[in-house]
């Protein structure tokens, strides 16, 4: 073999702080080094290929959160710094200014890039939790495989995810600052692709995020719509009648009640689908998805009835947006299935067929060059025959990495994906509304509280 490029003369740039761009350049490059091995493993058949592609992918995110550290050297004006020592990825994600930091999460599952206003809390602890999830040291851990002595799970998507929202972020900071050097992109070149395919296949696919009147994202991933999140929700007036803070704690309560069971569901499929647990822990596996599912639902109906009582004449927040009865009545059907029962279809003279109750979703691998993906369902219950895989064409959204989730019985289908999008412009439109009634006479400037925890302490009486 020989190679492309068989030699390189390095310069060094005498002044250590501002030569971030060369780091930024060289982590790129470990990024697409660490996609297209990923590629040539599977168009060779060679999965040994991944553990190179890990450990480039790996190295791409401690070489760009050192970027920003050495941009955050040479901001501060502070001495220079030739060599960043570290390999543990929290230490240097700590090291990062609190703007920097802002700027990453921002672009974190949000490849499009659209502007974030505030980045809120439960943002950031979703780009920490993906950070922890990859592993403190994964260049380290990965490139001595043989040194692994347990069973060891490493997500290419999952650190790729990472590696996207650190690589975006840097080419922020290099327009930002008009840099030198700026003329690789972070987006990797598709070498293998024919011109505008991957662009085509990847439209047909994926939608533009869900966003608000000023272009702000109101969902990305399993992003809560109230849980953790600042909310007038929170902070009604004493002032308020009874049954209206009643009807306002009922709403708040179940959106976050769902919000709590769809984050769950979502990171146990998209585990599930990259790595299927052994036939025989699927029975165990499918009770807690099962679980979540019908938690969703539950909470959705009872987020329906608090929702219609509280809003009589409900108002669509836009003329696009269904009605809520038309979101929430494939819902109703499925818990009145469940109420009745599991039913029994008679198909003629032959014995009665079972209607499974089915969870299934959309778990991508990787968006580039190409989408790549797996549809699963979950079927519950006793089976009489080996279910086949699904072969049915597919149209459906992909938000990265999963999506569509629906759960069924029989034909009844409800997809609990979308119906989050429209939950969540619904309690934006609502919070806009009592937003302006509480800041009104006489609820304006009035003592507000929401939950609370007490405790007394108890000591045995030392006569008993």
């Amino acid at each position: 073999m020989k190679p492309a490029i068989p030699e390189l003369v390095l310069i060094p740039d005498g002044d250590d702080n501002t030569d971030y761009s060369t780091v930024r350049a060289v982590g790129i490059a470990f990024a697409h080094a660490g996609i297209h091995l990923s590629d040539i493993g599977e168009h060779t058949g060679q999965p040994v290929m991944a553990f190179p592609a890990i450990v480039c992918s790996s190295f791409a995110i401690e070489l760009l959160l050192k970027f920003f550290i050495k941009v955050d050297r040479a901001d501060q004006a502070l001495p220079p710094q030739k060599r960043i020592e570290g390999h543990q990825l929290d230490v240097l994600w700590r090291r990062l200014s609190p703007a920097h930091q802002a700027l990453v999460v921002s672009r974190f599952g949000n490849p499009q890039g659209i502007p974030v206003k505030d980045v809120k809390p439960a943002h950031v602890k979703q780009f920490v939790d993906a950070l922890q999830r990859v592993g403190r040291q994964p260049f380290v851990t990965w490139r001595y495989p043989h040194e692994i002595e347990a069973v060891a799970f490493m997500s290419h998507v999952g650190v790729s995810e990472v590696v996207s929202a650190l690589g975006h972020a840097a080419d922020q900071v290099m327009r930002d600052k008009n840099a030198a050097g700026y003329d690789q992109p972070f987006e990797p070149v598709d070498i293998n692709a024919s011109p505008n395919s991957s662009q085509d296949r990847s439209a047909e696919l994926t939608r533009p995020p869900l966003t608000d009147s000023d272009g702000v994202p109101l969902l990305n991933g399993s992003e809560p719509i109230l849980l953790d999140l600042p909310s007038p929700l929170r902070e009604v007036p004493v002032t308020v009648a009874y049954h209206f803070s009643e009807l306002l704690d009922a709403i708040r309560f179940n959106v976050e009640f769902m919000d709590i069971a769809y984050a769950r569901l979502r990171n146990e499929l998209t585990q599930v689908a990259l790595d299927p647990p052994p036939g025989d822990q699927i029975s165990s596996m499918s009770a807690r998805l099962l679980h979540d599912a019908w938690s969703y639902v539950d909470a959705l109906a009872r987020f329906e009835n608090a929702y219609k009582r509280l809003v009589t004449r409900p108002a669509d927040p836009t003329p696009t947006v269904p009605p809520l009865e038309g979101v929430c009545a494939p819902f109703h059907a499925l818990l009145e299935l469940r109420g009745k029962g599991l039913p029994l279809a008679e198909t003629g003279e032959s014995a009665p067929e079972r209607v499974f109750t089915e969870l299934s979703w959309m778990t991508a691998v990787k968006l580039r060059p190409q989408v790549v993906a797996w549809r699963c369902v979950l079927r519950a219950g006793t089976l009489y025959e080996e279910p086949e895989p699904p072969k049915e064409p597919v149209l459906t959204t992909l938000d990265f990495p999963t999506d569509a989730v629906v759960l069924s019985i029989g034909e009844t289908r409800a997809n609990l994906s979308t119906s989050r999008r429209h939950i969540a412009l619904r309690i934006r439109h609502l919070e806009e509304q009592i937003t302006q009634l509480f800041s009104q006479e006489p609820h304006s400037r009035v003592f507000t509280a929401s939950d609370s925890l007490t405790r007394r302490s108890f000591v045995q009486d030392p006569r008993l």
